[in-house]
């Protein structure tokens, strides 16, 4: 007995339609059906006195927020629509064809090292057993897309006289993002103090957070998921990221638990700036929030819409072009002064 949806890979949304297969070996009653159930949970490992995941696989909390029935399909079970099945379900003497109507609140199918959200797919016929897992995301709306960010930080360096500093310039086209999307990075790092930079490194970072019952501080994960790396950087000089690409993965939108009762994540994204001094352990840091989102349902089924959007983006991305170029201009207007003063 085997389980096939007809597109495993596929990410499926609240409110969809699931269609799939449940394909029988050996049939010996026609008249039995099968009783296919449909879960979706959010388990929570115990953690040891080191706040580490113990590796007993001990369930501490255990969230069900979705529990359905698969619904079968009577009118015609012997044959598919997706072709790749063909091959797949020969041989079998009895399939039953179902469909899963998803609910439009659930939340993201996500997995962290002390636990997950997943979706569970277990059917059961004649004694037998059989079940599945597939991925939900989640519909968070871009209500906007082109509000261009340029942060600057100034930070002195400890130890050394007054104007020793290091001053940072972050440029992004805009905070908005799609999963598999493209962020171009142009940045600037202008080291007027007496000591070296070893390298500097731009991230961008997934922080999860987890509020247990009972207890007021969250647990938290967080990872880098995407990451560029520049070298030396000696005193006086500057660093240009110019349009460097950092390429977001296959990621779940920003999630708050406060959008959706299910949302037992809450799931931020930050572009972080960071650069470390040689002889020395202390690092400064830029930050910026990134909110990572999908296209509204209107939006991702007009391909007029879509293309508009995507050139309109393009356009600022020439006109951040351009000011990374002035920003150059001015520091090197800057070097001349300080030249002449000297």
């Amino acid at each position: 007995m085997k389980l096939h949806l007809d597109e495993m890979s596929r990410v499926n949304f609240p409110g969809d339609t699931i269609n799939g297969l449940l394909c029988i070996r050996e049939c010996f009653d026609f008249s039995l059906e099968p009783r296919i159930r449909v879960s979706g949970f959010t388990r929570i490992w115990k953690r040891g006195l080191t706040n580490n995941v113990v590796t007993n696989g001990e369930t501490d909390e255990y969230l069900l927020f979705f529990n359905g029935m698969a619904e079968l399909n009577k009118e015609d079970n012997t044959h598919t629509s997706n072709m790749s099945l063909i091959d797949e379900i020969e041989g079998y003497s009895k399939i039953f064809k179902f469909n899963i109507i998803l609910p439009n609140n659930l939340p993201s199918s996500h997995e962290v090292p002390f636990g997950h959200t997943r979706y569970k797919i277990e059917a059961h016929y004649n004694g037998l057993t059989t079940f599945d897992y597939f991925n939900v995301n989640q519909w968070v709306g871009l209500d906007k897309r082109n509000d261009t960010i340029d942060k600057r930080a100034i930070f002195s360096v400890p130890l050394y006289a007054f104007c020793q500093s290091i001053e940072m310039i972050l440029n992004l086209n805009q905070s908005y993002y799609l999963p598999g999307e493209t962020v171009y990075v142009i940045a600037m790092i202008q080291n007027n103090s007496r000591t070296d930079i070893l390298f500097s490194k731009i991230v961008i970072v997934q922080t999860t957070k987890y509020w247990k019952t009972r207890q007021l501080l969250p647990i938290k994960h967080v990872r880098i998921i995407a990451e560029g790396i520049r070298g030396y950087i000696s005193s006086g000089n500057k660093q240009i990221w110019d349009s460097h690409p950092l390429n977001l993965p296959a990621i779940i939108p920003t999630t708050n638990i406060s959008n959706n009762p299910f949302n037992y994540f809450e799931v931020k994204y930050k572009i972080k700036m960071l650069i470390t001094f040689k002889n020395s352990n202390k690092k400064k840091v830029l930050k910026q929030h990134l909110f990572i989102g999908n296209w509204d349902k209107s939006i991702a089924t007009d391909g007029k819409q879509f293309i508009d959007i995507l050139q309109n983006n393009d356009t600022v991305y020439s006109k951040l072009h351009y000011l990374i170029i002035r920003i150059e201009s001015l520091f090197n207007f800057y070097e001349t002064c300080i030249i002449e003063l000297h």
